[in-house]
């Protein structure tokens, strides 16, 4: 999505829906297995809330701040407002970017944030697969003994 290849925001957009609705579906399960389910609303909420704040944080601090830097550099401008709403000199209407170039830089910064909890995801899985292969074979040693008299 970074470099404009035709059709790549629909890819985009159809495996990010994809792997969002994938981690939306486990998140009961994952919290409710490490934390267990003494403060489960509590934790629960906590991880609904993570979201928006997230969407907060990524859309308008980051990708909005650079919009804004490659809107101005499409248009000449050097002013060292930021974080504000920027306004055309000549028309006093919305400072405006075309082209792939203004969401490039943003595209790369939100790949490495997905690199970087598929890191964090691959952590937490090498932490648990000696619990699970442990529960697994437990589990596994209980059904096959209560199959044989």
């Amino acid at each position: 999505m970074a470099f404009a290849f035709p059709g790549s925001i629909y890819v985009g957009s159809i495996i990010v829906g994809l792997c969002y609705g994938a981690q939306w579906s486990l998140m009961l399960a994952i919290t409710s297995e490490f934390f267990g389910l003494n403060h489960f609303g509590t934790l629960f909420n906590s991880l609904g809330l993570a979201s928006p704040v997230g969407t907060y944080i990524l859309s308008v601090r980051v990708a909005g701040y650079l919009y804004d830097i490659e809107a101005k550099k499409e248009h000449g401008l050097h002013t060292t407002e930021s974080w504000g709403v920027l306004m055309h000199v000549q028309d006093s209407g919305p400072l405006l970017c075309h082209g792939a170039h203004c969401f490039r830089l943003t595209f790369i910064i939100l790949a490495f944030v997905c690199l970087f909890g598929c890191f964090i995801s691959w952590v937490l899985l090498l932490r648990t697969r000696y619990f699970y292969h442990q529960l697994h074979q437990r589990l596994q040693g209980v059904n096959h003994a209560d199959s044989h008299p």
